[in-house]
């Protein structure tokens, strides 16, 4: 098979993805776990815990044969997401793993909304600001201007973009 390096998703056990995480680094296979910093309450003391945002949720970057490996000769409990219509492992092209990792790296924050020319549904492109670059398609909620960026059916994520900030990407 080829030796190109891909993003693949993969299902996990419940409460495995740190540990899976810390395998495939162990390995140096580059990985993406998405995570957050809460604070838990115990009885009698609070801790600072580290949780997956997308839980059962690993994505692998690496070459097929690699990928296959991973279940069957080293034992991980993982599962591909298949893509539904090749029934093959789901591929996550590399510009939109980038856009996802950017949009979960950054901080949320309001931004004030300006009316424009552009319609629900329009493919668009983030042109300035800490987002600048993603790709995603326009969403209007409550007067709200949202860029949703989906990640090949596994996930979507909606952030709040100034409409002077975005641009029509032309078919």
């Amino acid at each position: 098979m080829e030796k190109i390096p891909h993003w693949f998703a993969a299902n996990t056990k419940p409460r495995q993805e740190k540990f899976i995480r810390d395998r495939l680094n162990a390995l140096g296979i580059e990985n993406f776990v998405p995570t957050r910093f809460e604070i838990r309450q115990w009885t009698h003391r609070k801790k600072k815990v580290e949780v997956p945002i997308i839980p059962h949720l690993v994505f692998i970057r690496t070459d097929f044969d690699t990928s296959f490996a991973l279940p069957n000769d080293l034992k991980f409990e993982i599962w591909y997401l298949r893509d539904r219509e090749t029934k093959t492992s789901l591929i996550v092209p590399d510009k939109q793993m980038q856009d996802f990792k950017l949009v979960l790296g950054c901080a949320t924050q309001d931004v004030e909304i300006i009316p424009s020319e552009l319609a629900k549904g329009d493919q668009v492109r983030v042109i300035s600001g800490p987002f600048a670059g993603i790709e995603g398609v326009l969403d209007r909620q409550k007067n709200h201007q949202r860029v949703i960026i989906n990640l090949q059916g596994i996930v979507a994520l909606s952030i709040e973009i100034s409409i002077d900030c975005l641009e029509l990407i032309k078919n």
